[in-house]
């Protein structure tokens, strides 16, 4: 199984492979994984907004793996309560199921679950039990459509052994 980031940018040749990713998946401290400012929990990173160009980029799975769960977005929703609670907040949302194995027999396989929150639109085709390869892209929000608002991305892995 291969895993990769949820946004993909080229690396570099001069770039280690710690820089590549924190550029694709820098932490706020703000709002860090697992606790942040306020030393509460936070149960995901927020992904830096990427729509601003003529070609925005997409929210990507990490891996290939099942949907899990799924809650398409409803924008008539976005700024009523509980998503409003700080401006308006998108609510699609994924959770997808991964599986793999690191070793041999029952004690080498490994589940996992990526959770993917505050998805703007999402391909109508997602639905609960379908294979979701890494190619498949969930758009981000557009910033074109609201320039007052600027809203990140939660992406979260969960190892469950």
């Amino acid at each position: 199984m291969i895993i990769s980031p949820p946004l993909l940018r080229n690396k570099s040749d001069t770039e280690s492979d710690a820089a590549w990713i924190e550029r694709m998946i820098p932490i706020d401290v703000r709002r860090g994984f697992p606790v942040n400012a306020w030393h509460t929990w936070h149960g995901g990173v927020h992904l830096t907004h990427s729509d601003s160009t003529s070609q925005p980029e997409k929210i990507r799975s990490i891996a290939d793996g099942t949907v899990h769960f799924v809650r398409h977005p409803q924008f008539s929703k976005r700024d009523l309560p509980p998503y409003n609670y700080n401006g308006g907040t998108d609510c699609g949302c994924v959770v997808l199921k991964h599986e793999t194995e690191i070793g041999i027999g029952e004690h080498g396989k490994v589940t996992f679950f990526s959770l993917y929150m505050h998805l703007k639109t999402l391909d109508k085709d997602i639905s609960v039990g379908k294979t979701v390869y890494q190619k498949p892209h969930w758009e981000q929000w557009d910033r074109w459509t609201e320039p007052t608002r600027f809203t990140s991305r939660y992406f979260v892995t969960i190892p469950i052994w």
